[in-house]
């Protein structure tokens, strides 16, 4: 087989289709091996075929293939269902038959040629096609239009030319600035990770299920109904966030539900944001682990079955923990909105910042502002303006 390069084109997630590109002279070769066309009809350049991709005699979707124009036959894109199986399937596919990884310049997407930052374009771009909430898509947009480049090239040529101390204490305070938005551009990136705990039959997947916007959740009268940890990345407003629900938090015999529980115990300390669910029909003494779990945590507090009669005390010792309750009973969508709010106002996307201005969003980015503040506190302004540069153009 006649060496060819192989890669994703459409970045991997929830996608209703998957484009694969192949790229090189042994294009023909690997679509003898995987493509099995319909009706005879062979990919012709500038044309399109349908039919089957197969490993070895297996076939595991179907794909319409495209054909570049050239010459040869030295480049064609492959779109099949875009799931991540199918995806991965296909990949691993490739590499048992000997690709190389695919250019970066071979993709889809390339910056604009008068692009300030190419390398944040290219993250923005991800970001955009990802995109799950609004949030996402005007911070992306953001990035490419070079707003985040345009401020770090005019810091970049502030510190390129004769610097006094003002000039290098101003540089260092819009470097400071950019890095206290950073944890808003991260969250947007990687959504902030939220885990409802509580005591069994407390209500956690029922909420969890609302948060959700659909029944993730097994939900029955019997304590200990979830046992494994769900997890389902949702828009909430305007952003997304990473809400965890699993077993409640107690002592059992069932080694089952200990591994469930030990299992939650382990999303709680991986969790970002917390969210305390508090049957409002069972006295705080019942309840005392959830207490004990959430000390020193940023968390929101919900008291359930609010259209019930709540346990006399109860709020009041919630309050005392140093929490204001939100009040939440099944099927109103009020109490929900209040709750999505209390989370956002904890979470980075409650810092005082906007997608108007210029928000880093990536460890990329953050590593790189970093070292650049860190070489100007010492006057090295060689290796900041470099730090910088890599910063936006992605060069090492």
């Amino acid at each position: 087989m006649q060496p060819f390069s192989a890669g994703r084109l459409t970045p991997p997630g929830e996608g209703g289709l998957a484009v694969f590109r192949i790229d090189g002279e042994g294009v023909q070769d690997v679509l003898d091996v995987i493509f099995r066309a319909r009706h005879n009809k062979v990919p012709r350049v500038a044309d399109l075929a349908f039919g089957d991709v197969c490993d070895g005699t297996e076939v595991f979707d179907e794909a319409v293939v495209r054909v570049h124009e050239g010459v040869t036959l030295t480049r064609a894109d492959i779109s099949v269902h875009g799931g991540p199986w199918v995806g991965g399937r296909l990949s691993r596919l490739f590499e048992k038959l000997g690709a190389d990884p695919l250019p970066v310049d071979r993709g889809l997407v390339s910056p604009p040629r008068n692009s300030m930052g190419p390398a944040i374009y290219l993250e923005a771009h991800a970001l955009l096609v990802a995109a799950r909430s609004p949030v996402q898509v005007a911070l992306a947009l953001s990035a490419m239009s070079d707003r985040l480049a345009f401020e770090l090239r005019s810091i970049r040529d502030a510190i390129g030319k004769d610097v006094d101390t003002p000039h290098a204490v101003a540089a260092m305070a819009r470097l400071e600035s950019l890095t206290r938005r950073a944890p808003f551009g991260i969250a947007c990136v990687t959504p902030p990770i939220v885990a409802l705990i509580g005591i069994p039959n407390a209500g956690k997947s029922t909420l969890f299920n609302a948060m959700c916007g659909a029944d993730r959740a097994l939900v029955s009268p019997m304590a200990g109904t979830t046992r494994d940890r769900l997890q389902s990345i949702v828009t909430l407003g305007d952003v997304a966030l990473d809400v965890w629900d699993g077993a409640g938090i107690h002592e059992s015999c069932d080694p089952v539900e200990r591994e469930g529980v030990a299992l939650m115990r382990r999303a709680v300390n991986e969790a970002d944001i917390l969210i305390a669910v508090f049957d409002g029909c069972r006295p705080i003494a019942e309840q005392h682990e959830t207490l004990q779990s959430i000390k020193g945590r940023p968390v929101v507090a919900v008291v359930t079955k609010a259209d019930m009669q709540t346990t006399p005390g109860l709020l009041t010792e919630i309050r005392k923990a140093g929490m204001d309750p939100v009040l939440t009973s099944h099927g109103d969508p009020a109490s929900l909105q209040r709750l999505i709010a209390r989370i956002v106002a904890i979470s980075p996307f409650g810092l005082p910042c906007s997608t108007d201005q210029p928000i880093p969003f990536t460890p990329r980015q953050c590593d790189g502002i970093d070292t650049a503040y860190s070489a100007i506190s010492v006057s090295d302004w060689k290796r900041a303006v470099i730090a910088l540069e890599q910063v936006m153009l992605g060069e090492s």
